[in-house]
C-alpha cells in the first residue's frame, strides 16, 4: 500500500510504504525545492498511478534544464535529494542543511 501525496512521494514511497524511512521526507522536500526553483512540479501525471509510477522509474529533468539560472550547484543538491535509489540521497536533514548552508556561504 502507498501513503502520501502523490506529488511529493519518494520512490520507495510509490512501491512499499511498509519500506519508508526518513530519507523519503528528504526527497519530499527536493521536491518542493524543485517545484519553488522551476516553477513546475519534478513529475506530472493525469492520475495518482501514473505520477507514482514517474516518481519511482522515470530520470528527473536537472532544475537547471527548466530555469537556465538555476545555479548547477542548487541543481546538484536537488537532483541529489531527489535520487531514486534512497542510498544515493542525503542520508538526513542535518546534512542537506549544512550543504546548503555551505553553499550560501552560512556557518555556524
Amino acid at each position: 500500500i502507498a501513503l502520501g501525496t502523490p506529488a511529493y512521494m519518494s520512490p520507495e514511497q510509490c512501491r512499499d510504504a511498509a519500506t519508508v524511512d526518513h530519507r523519503a521526507d528528504v526527497y519530499s522536500l527536493g521536491c518542493t525545492l524543485y517545484v519553488l526553483v522551476t516553477g513546475r512540479p519534478p513529475f506530472e501525471g493525469t492520475t495518482a498511478v501514473e505520477l507514482m509510477s514517474k516518481h519511482a522509474y522515470d530520470p528527473l529533468v536537472p532544475p537547471e534544464q527548466i530555469v537556465a539560472r538555476v545555479p548547477k550547484e542548487l541543481s546538484a543538491v536537488i537532483q541529489r535529494m531527489m535520487a531514486k535509489n534512497r542510498e544515493d540521497r542525503f542520508q538526513s536533514m542535518g546534512e542537506v542543511i549544512r550543504t546548503l548552508e555551505g553553499w550560501l556561504g552560512v556557518h555556524h
